[in-house]
């Protein structure tokens, strides 16, 4: 995998799955575009090969390597909004319980 190439392609990657979970277009954040982009290259370096898909920079851009890199930054959007989500569930249980 070039280290040169993998940030260009993940980039797009990382972008289109944040456009995905957000639903507000104006409201995306940073953290998830940094979140989706560490997914996607995740996903697109380590865990292609091990479902069989080619690197997400070995060929270029292939469609298999995209897809999963695709599907492991949403999957690490939807673990950062699950965790986030708990986090403010405790924070508001707290608040509750000290009224």
């Amino acid at each position: 995998m070039n280290l040169l190439i993998l940030p260009a392609l993940v980039l797009p990657v990382g972008w289109i799955a944040t456009l995905i979970m957000e639903r507000d277009l104006r409201r995306v954040r940073a953290r998830n575009f940094v979140t989706a982009t560490a997914g996607a290259a995740l996903g697109g370096g380590w865990i292609a090969p091990l479902v069989g898909a080619p690197t997400i920079g070995e060929y270029g851009l292939a469609f298999e390597g995209a897809l999963v890199s695709l599907l492991t930054a949403l999957a690490a959007l939807s673990l950062l909004a699950l965790v986030r989500r708990a986090i403010r569930g405790r924070a508001v249980a707290r608040k509750i319980k000290a009224a």
